[in-house]
């Protein structure tokens, strides 16, 4: 199944790996690697994460508090958000 990507994901990605290259540069690596690793599982079974909103799905990383919210079709999962956990709820939510 293709995997697209909203135009502010790659922003939301860029600032979560520089900060954690603030912190110590593995971690960034530790990050995307957890971070590819999860995106192939929605790509292999989408529905295998719970509903948030209307159509939107929501997968947790396990190492990281950061989630994954993407939408799927039959054609298509298009990752929309990555975002901290504990950020306001409808960060994000809005993009389409």
């Amino acid at each position: 199944m293709r995997v697209t990507y909203h135009p502010l994901v790659r922003r939301d990605v860029l600032e979560i790996t520089k900060y954690y290259r603030n912190i110590a540069p593995h971690l960034a690596e530790e990050f995307r690697v957890e971070l590819k690793a999860r995106i192939a599982q929605i790509g292999a079974n989408p529905g295998r994460f719970g509903f948030i909103a209307s159509g939107l799905r929501r997968s947790s990383l396990d190492r990281f508090p950061y989630q994954i919210v993407y939408e799927h079709s039959e054609e298509e999962i298009r990752i929309m958000v990555v975002r901290h956990h504990r950020r306001r709820p409808t960060f994000g939510m809005r993009r389409r």
